[in-house]
């Protein structure tokens, strides 16, 4: 499923959920809302992702991800802090000896 372009665009936030994914919402409880996301081309090697979206502050707070084959995968997010300045040196990446790189969508 993460050799596959659309849940690492989904991840990334570079892909189109409208283009890329039917949306439905399944359930509403407490502050946060549960949708699915059901591919709109088939063959994507992904079978659904649930995202979990607190209605006030529409924080993704959660994200499931189900391949074809019935793996699944979840994220949890909390925490989230905004006009936080990071360091640059963060993002820098250092490659251990050793490592293959696979480029995205190869």
């Amino acid at each position: 499923v993460f050799r596959s372009d659309l849940p690492l665009s989904f991840l990334l936030g570079v892909g189109n959920l409208e283009r890329d994914f039917q949306a439905d919402l399944v359930a509403s409880a407490k502050g946060v809302h549960l949708l699915t996301l059901s591919p709109r081309k088939a063959n994507t090697g992904v079978s659904e992702i649930q995202i979990a979206v607190e209605s006030g502050s529409h924080d993704i707070t959660r994200v499931f991800i189900e391949d074809a084959a019935g793996n699944g995968w979840t994220f949890h997010f909390d925490n989230f802090q905004r006009g936080v300045v990071l360091d640059a040196t963060l993002f820098e990446l250092k490659v251990p000896q050793g490592v293959d790189i696979v480029e995205f969508g190869s």
